[in-house]
């Protein structure tokens, strides 16, 4: 069993409580001990964030339909990356954050996860396992490396259909990926007074993000959301839910608001294969599956090359 730490703490458009793997002693809280932000805070820090390169581990799904190689990029998500690592390894935990009795040893926060949401030529996710509200990371996003701030509102028109469509929303309806700030406030206040959204003219892709509550971090080798893309679901644009999304397709909107952590090195046709699958009430369009694919066993792989090949 690895040794971790436990702490708890309560395109253009945009479109709880903290579970902290450390690497410090085997420790884990009794139930019912009070466990405090700070120390899950000092936690995340402590996650190195330097990387020696884009190339991370790979993690290896033996699902129901076939293998599925993830190679992680710590380089672009080192905190997320590595709070990945300690899931894969080991132990499951239960309600009160203390190992499941007879797993600890033997399985990983990946095993027996069944993949619960399927859209057809989009995206296969899986999800958060009980206590799923604790698993939850920053979000690391670098602006500069994916372009960001030399993304330009060209003229007026651009800058209206942005206004309405994407800026104004967010006040009236904040979600996981944009919410009301101090900025979105001052130009909707100016917006309104005239009706003239030529003050954004000119304005970068990054900024417009920030508006909407994202916190972007320089030095992240951050990667965008295209077919292959392995990334976390976000639950607020500054935190994401260690809920992993394979899309098998571009999804640029997605791009620099959903933490990208690494790529399908292998099996990506197993995952298309999947997510194509009938589902549940289709007319609901919750993308159900009828009959989830579960991940038999999940391990972690030091060595990435030749991953993908047998068992």
């Amino acid at each position: 069993m690895n040794p971790f730490r436990v702490s708890l703490r309560s395109s253009w458009a945009f479109g709880g409580a903290l579970l902290v793997l450390g690497a410090s002693s085997p420790a884990v809280p009794a139930p019912g001990a009070e466990i405090s932000a700070t120390a899950a805070t000092a936690a995340i820090a402590a996650i190195p964030a330097s990387a020696e390169g884009a190339d991370g581990p790979c993690l290896r799904f033996e699902t129901q339909a076939g293998p599925i190689v993830l190679q992680l990029a710590r380089a672009a998500a080192p905190r997320a990356v590595a709070a990945l690592e300690r899931l894969a390894g080991g132990p499951i935990l239960n309600l009160d954050l203390l190992p499941v009795p007879g797993a600890a040893s033997a399985t990983g926060y990946f095993d027996g996860l069944s993949f619960d949401y399927a859209r057809p030529r989009l995206e296969l996710r899986l999800p958060a396992r009980v206590p799923a509200a604790a698993f939850v990371v920053p979000a690391e996003l670098d602006a500069a490396a994916l372009g960001f701030d030399r993304e330009l509102v060209r003229d007026a028109g651009e800058a209206m259909d942005l206004m309405q469509m994407e800026l104004l929303p967010a006040l009236k309806h904040p979600s996981g990926e944009r919410v009301a700030t101090p900025t979105l406030e001052a130009w909707a206040k100016r917006f309104n007074a005239d009706h003239d959204p030529a003050f954004l003219v000119g304005k970068s892709r990054k900024e417009l993000l920030e508006a909407v509550g994202y916190r972007f971090q320089p030095g992240l080798a951050s990667l965008p959301a295209t077919r292959g893309a392995v990334a976390l679901v976000p639950v607020s644009p500054t935190e994401a839910r260690l809920t992993l999304a394979i899309l098998v397709a571009d999804h640029p909107v997605r791009t620099g608001r959903w933490v990208v952590v690494g790529r399908v090195v292998s099996g990506l046709d197993i995952a298309e294969e999947i997510a194509a699958r009938p589902l549940a009430e289709p007319a609901r369009k919750d993308f159900r599956p009828l009959a989830p694919v579960a991940i038999d066993h999940a391990r972690l792989l030091t060595e990435c090359r030749g991953a993908g090949q047998g068992g």
